[in-house]
């Protein structure tokens, strides 16, 4: 028997599989924009904020921190997947080129936002400096996740090599590796004590991209009760170490809180898990969710610009306009804008192919 013969895939129709996958990255979608969002919010307005409303942001926004992780692992659903044919003409000509457009673009356009946004005069150095924004990943901050596919696309032909003709053992012994050596020990460096060892792969995303093929297929095995109780359990750790930090002052190493921690991870594949095992949805939800999900990258793409225009520019600040309430409203305002938009320029010939 080889190793793929172990494969334990998901007895569910394409159909079921297209809606699960959509209802994660709709998921994951909301997640990063409360994430942004509050985290926005907090930084704009921290001279004016209580120390509850700040440990309540804090609470938030280090919960959503499963958002990214969520993309990386259905990333690793789809393109881990034996049954799927990926040569390098259609990894760099469909995927690679698709992001890099993304990229650029946003690049360009987000350079241009901020010079007539900040008053600054229209020149070509000054535009030129989007170039140099785009070399050295200094452009907006959430653009990050889109270096980070690129990398993950030009490995991903060696990624697919591993799961192919790994064992599931193998593929666990894979995951431990990246947990230790990624997550453990840097956290507890946090803490102050220098460990010496490490391994050449010094990024926790690979983790995640084999967790959600693991977990899809099934080799590794997490049943319903034990995400559950993973996702309370990681849950409940974030919110006991954000009172700890942001309530009573306790230093708490930054390294628990970041996607690389312990208590994030183990949060993380709880709720994946969950989410993988069977369940129905409505036809008119499956519509909402594959229309919503269509429009997910670019709701990354755009989302912070509406954020930058209400926090930094109009200057709208939420803690004192009801504050927990009206971040609720703001996060489903951005939400329902950058879909609207994200919709309408999806109808334009050659950009749908890029958002």
């Amino acid at each position: 028997m080889t190793p793929m013969d172990a494969l334990k895939t998901p007895k569910i129709s394409s159909t079921e599989r297209v809606i699960q996958l959509s209802a994660m990255r709709s998921l994951a979608c909301v997640g990063i924009v409360i994430l942004h969002t509050v985290f926005a919010a907090n930084e704009y307005f921290a001279g004016s904020i209580s120390a509850g409303e700040n440990l309540a942001c804090r609470m938030v926004e280090n919960n959503m921190m499963w958002a990214v992780p969520f993309f990386v692992m259905v990333t690793g659903v789809l393109q881990l997947d034996p049954a799927k044919t990926l040569t390098l003409r259609k990894l760099y000509g469909r995927y690679v080129l698709r992001i890099l457009i993304a990229l650029v673009a946003c690049c360009l356009i987000f350079r241009i936002f901020d010079m007539a946004m900040d008053g600054e005069p229209f020149t070509l150095t000054g535009l030129l400096q989007f170039f140099t924004e785009l070399i050295t990943a200094r452009c907006w901050g959430h653009l990050w996740y889109l270096y980070l596919l690129i990398g993950i696309y030009v490995l991903l032909p060696f990624y697919r090599k591993l799961t192919e003709h790994c064992s599931d053992r193998e593929l666990v012994y894979l995951l431990g590796a990246y947990l230790l050596f990624v997550s453990v020990i840097p956290t507890i460096e946090g803490f102050g004590l220098h460990i010496g060892f490490y391994i050449s792969e010094s990024i926790i995303y690979p983790l995640y991209l084999f967790a959600g093929h693991m977990i899809y297929t099934r080799r590794l095995a997490i049943s319903a009760r034990t995400g559950l109780l993973m996702l309370a359990a990681g849950t409940a750790c974030i919110l006991i170490l954000d009172y700890a930090k942001y309530g009573l002052s306790v230093n708490v190493p930054a390294e628990l809180f970041g996607y690389a921690s312990p208590v994030v991870i183990v949060q993380t594949l709880g709720a994946f898990a969950l989410l993988c095992k069977g369940w129905t949805c409505p036809a008119a939800c499956s519509r909402i969710l594959q229309v919503f999900d269509g429009c997910s990258f670019g709701i990354y793409l755009i989302h912070m610009a509406f954020i930058r225009i209400l926090f930094r520019y109009m200057g709208f600040d939420p803690f004192g306009a009801g504050s927990g309430a009206m971040l609720a409203l703001i996060v489903f305002g951005i939400l329902v804008v950058s879909f609207a938009v994200t919709w309408v320029l999806r109808k334009i010939p050659g950009i749908r192919w890029v958002l």
